[in-house]
């Protein structure tokens, strides 16, 4: 027998997408992207370019970044563009997706940095 999972959005309660969850994501697709559309106030999205040192791990780094609640686009086999939407600033964008990198490179033993 398989049951179907629903989970509610911790923002909105809503029903959360069957894709996001099964990535566990907490957020509906219309919460996610509020951020980015500028229905959060005063904040804004900034982007940073981060390259990776195994092309292979490439789709891991982007999932885990996602969860994060990153906005993410990959530009090449080993650049990804993330969108930090849910900052105040380009430095707090910043201190945000280190703050991500460190912990997925310490979880894969892996090389991420941010491309200036």
């Amino acid at each position: 027998m398989n049951v179907e999972r629903t989970s509610s959005c911790v923002e909105c309660g809503e029903p959360i997408e069957p894709l996001l969850e099964q990535l566990g994501s907490m957020r509906c697709v219309s919460c996610r992207t509020s951020s980015v559309n500028g229905t959060n106030g005063h904040r804004r999205a900034y982007a940073q370019r981060v390259r990776i040192g195994d092309a292979s791990l490439l789709s891991q780094l982007e999932t885990a970044l996602r969860l994060a609640d990153f906005l993410v686009e990959n530009e090449t086999r080993t650049t990804l563009l993330v969108v930090v939407p849910h900052v105040d600033d380009a430095d707090q964008a910043r201190r945000e997706l280190r703050t991500q990198l460190a912990l997925w490179r310490a979880h894969n033993g892996a090389r991420a940095e941010l491309v200036d």
